[in-house]
């Protein structure tokens, strides 16, 4: 049976350059964040990430913007094409990307905040260990396989990240074909049945 869901991630290789940002500011709870809790009554007034340091050559900035804090960094053009697609439950706040020299490379792009994660993984399935305890800071810390409950996940559901798993967010079937569809660049698609563990 073909998979239903998708993971979004960055390609492996990285021949055209593309830039990795991190060193967010401007997030007061970042576990709200990471947690996927809506940030829509107190949103944050500026946003700004900054060029890994460690990259020098790489500047270009792609569709999809790797960054070390788990964050859906989009262009203008990606996030035009969620909005079109009706993808629900996401947020979007303006970021500053500067480059390697502090100097504003764009203030174009947004982070699509991903809100109401979906406990959708099948622990036994996957295979699951778990790092810490309780709710609040409960998370995945390996699966040998991850398997996805379709039962568990609503249908409006498109775009989402797993309850306890915000590592890579999942597509539904759907929106990956509309997506590779439209060759956005520094976007891997891959099927969930492929993931490298």
């Amino acid at each position: 049976m073909p998979d239903e869901f998708f993971i979004l991630q960055y390609p492996a290789d990285n021949p055209r350059g593309y830039c990795t940002v991190d060193q967010l500011d401007g997030f007061e709870d970042e576990w709200a964040v990471g947690q996927g809790v809506s940030l829509a009554s107190s949103p944050p007034e500026k946003l700004t990430m900054s060029m890994y340091a460690d990259e020098p050559r790489n500047t270009v900035l792609g569709d999809y913007v790797q960054n070390m804090d788990c964050l859906l960094v989009v262009s203008p053009r990606l996030r035009s094409f969620f909005q079109a697609q009706q993808v629900s439950d996401v947020e979007y706040y303006p970021v500053e990307i500067k480059d390697h020299k502090g100097k504003v490379a764009s203030s174009e792009y947004c982070i699509a905040h991903l809100i109401n994660p979906v406990d959708c993984i099948d622990a036994d399935a996957s295979g699951v260990k778990w790092s810490n305890e309780g709710l609040a800071t409960q998370r995945i810390l390996f699966a040998r396989d991850l398997v996805i409950d379709p039962t568990r996940v609503p249908k409006e559901k498109r775009l989402f990240f797993p309850r306890y798993h915000n590592d890579s967010p999942l597509l539904r079937r759907e929106l990956a074909e509309a997506m590779a569809g439209e060759q956005f660049s520094n976007v891997d698609i891959v099927q969930i049945s492929e993931r490298a563990c």
